[in-house]
């Protein structure tokens, strides 16, 4: 191949990394959002980590009380979101979201792990 053609090839598939990643092929929803290069994955996070709680919820690692405090909190985060995304991922608002989604996932990490136990009322 062509050194001009290669280096094409490289610039392409490099420039295809950067594309925003959609939820499904049928939804137009982005789960990616790129700003300047940047990969923002709050939203694949948030839901991920709703996935987590929702089985956790299911398994009965954590209870009915335990699971609404940390839906309640998925639920600002999520719209913490919605609003860095519609003002065009300022910097400030995008440091104050990754800490917030990063504490989060901490908080339902050890929500998990502690768990409850068929009965338990509160987390040990």
């Amino acid at each position: 191949m062509p050194k001009s053609l290669s280096l094409a090839v490289i610039l392409f598939l490099a420039a295809l990394s950067y594309l925003p990643c959609l939820a499904d092929s049928s939804s137009s929803e982005e789960i990616v959002e790129v700003k300047d290069g940047v990969r923002y994955e709050y939203k694949q996070r948030l839901s991920d980590l709703k996935e987590q709680i929702d089985k956790g919820l299911e398994k009965g690692w954590i209870n009915a009380d335990q699971s609404a405090a940390l839906s309640a909190e998925h639920d600002r985060l999520l719209a913490a979101t919605h609003k860095a995304k519609k003002a065009g991922w300022p910097k400030d608002q995008v440091n104050v979201l990754e800490k917030g989604v990063t504490a989060f996932s901490a908080r339902v990490s050890t929500a998990l792990s502690k768990g409850t136990h068929a009965g338990d009322n509160k987390n040990k």
